[in-house]
């Protein structure tokens, strides 16, 4: 449940750092993650299908926390969510645009 809420909080899981500390696989930390394996808990927290390592500086990643589900548009320390129950199955193609503005504004800021 702990490895689950903490991928949800933060919006990624590092599956690899996470295996060595608890001296398991990676592979039974990312299937316990995804709810391969102690499907038990699946009631008390849903399994976490996030990325399982730590976004780049500009990149689009999937947000799936209890209260928000949609996509996250993230560079250089800006981000902007785009949310499924608002803009639909435009959320994810709407934060790529957002990213793409951002990342064109970001090389044109740095040229002067």
């Amino acid at each position: 449940m702990k490895i689950r809420r903490q991928g949800r909080e933060v919006g990624y899981f590092p599956v690899a750092p996470a295996a060595r500390a608890k001296g398991v696989t990676y592979r039974a930390v990312k299937e316990a993650l995804n709810g391969t394996t102690y499907t038990h808990v699946d009631g008390v927290v849903r399994p976490f299908k996030g990325p399982t390592r730590r976004p780049a500086a500009g990149c689009v990643v999937r947000i799936d926390s209890d209260s928000t589900h949609g996509w996250q548009a993230r560079f250089r320390g800006k981000s902007k969510f785009f949310s499924d129950g608002v803009h639909g199955a435009k959320a994810k193609k709407l934060a790529k645009t957002w990213l793409a503005g951002a990342v064109k504004k970001g090389h044109k800021a740095k040229k002067r």
